[in-house]
């Protein structure tokens, strides 16, 4: 296993060599191992993850494009219950998370915190995944809850993100769904300290006062 690696998941044992060649880019190694045994492409480590979360994590998407092909399965979940789309989705990452959604990837899926990918992608500055989730939605999952029965425009309330926020909106999200705290999303962007949050703030009273 290269130093890379090794910095990557540093404090995790890697399961086997199928999960090292998958973190490593290592395409040929991990194409000869899954031809030597079809079940190493889903093979999971001690928290559940698969070689193709590692792809993932590691960056790697030539090795994640030939665990696919050879039946990987884009829906399996990790012991947290997160897939390679949720992962793909709290990293940011527009290259996989198109990759995976191509692969029908479920973006519905929930965590163990009822939390989806759709819910991940509000916290990068960016809104270019936000934005590539929501071309695969239909008319009313926009408004998906987690635990605490916060929705994905409550989430980019939170991280002061106007741009996530119109965005949400321009889909028909609702402005006035409380979490279980009582606040709706207008709460969180007030709340937030950062003088910038003032355009979230407009944008979602804009909001308010069309609807109104």
């Amino acid at each position: 296993m290269s130093i890379s690696a090794n910095c990557l998941f540093s404090g995790s044992l890697l399961a086997s060599e199928v999960h090292a060649a998958a973190v490593n880019g290592d395409k040929s190694t991990l194409q000869k191992l899954i031809a030597g045994n079809s079940e190493l492409k889903d093979k999971e480590d001690q928290f559940g993850r698969t070689p193709l979360m590692y792809c993932v994590l590691a960056d790697r998407l030539d090795c994640a494009e030939t665990l696919l092909k050879a039946g990987a399965d884009v829906n399996r979940a990790d012991r947290s219950r997160r897939t390679a789309l949720h992962l793909a989705a709290q990293k940011g990452n527009y290259r996989f998370m198109k990759l995976l959604l191509a692969r029908r990837g479920n973006w519905m899926q929930k965590d163990l915190e009822d939390m989806t990918p759709l819910h991940l992608t509000t916290r990068h500055k960016s809104p270019k995944c936000l934005a590539l989730l929501l071309k695969h939605m239909a008319p009313g999952e926009v408004d998906t809850q987690d635990r605490n029965k916060q929705t994905a425009l409550h989430w980019s309330a939170y991280y002061n993100n106007p741009e996530h926020v119109k965005l949400l909106i321009k889909h028909d999200s609702n402005i006035g769904i409380p979490d279980i705290e009582g606040k709706i999303p207008l709460h969180w962007a007030a709340n937030n300290k950062d003088p910038s949050a003032v355009h979230t703030v407009k944008c979602i009273l804009i909001q308010k006062c069309l609807v109104t």
